[in-house]
């Protein structure tokens, strides 16, 4: 399985970061909690973890999928406004199996700005196709 990379912003410092998605968490986090969204035919997805006052999230996981034969979407993990993951789920071959997935696991997790929410948001995926996404975060300190 390919290596995922990653950059992490710290200030003026920024850092590329690389994970396997079967690398385990380290122990001792607390649970990751879920947000998910499917849209309707040809509409957005996104899916949101609110905002916690003088807190943030930590983002440790995302999915998207896509459903329909010419279903095609472009993604992104937001930190309040501002775009910090993005990704694209290109069109099926016709007469292939009708969905398309894509999941990322970080470890470490992307660390969201205090007092932000974070969200991933699936573009309309075209005719008669259908988005979900999914994000997986805690919130610390």
């Amino acid at each position: 399985m390919p290596v995922a990379a990653y950059e992490v912003t710290s200030g003026s410092t920024k850092s590329r970061r690389h994970v396997s998605p079967e690398t385990p968490l380290p122990a001792g986090l607390p649970a990751a909690t879920p947000a998910s969204t499917t849209g309707g035919a040809n509409a957005a997805a996104t899916a949101t973890r609110a905002a916690v006052a003088g807190k943030r999230h930590l983002i440790t996981a995302i999915s998207i999928s896509v459903t329909g034969q010419n279903a095609s979407t472009t993604w992104a993990v937001k930190d309040g406004s501002t775009t910090i993951w993005t990704g694209h789920l290109g069109a099926l071959i016709a007469g292939s199996i009708p969905e398309s997935n894509h999941a990322e696991q970080f470890n470490p997790p992307i660390q969201g700005s205090v007092g932000n929410a974070v969200s991933i948001t699936a573009t309309a995926p075209g005719d008669g196709c259908v988005a979900t996404v999914n994000i997986a975060s805690y919130t610390g300190e």
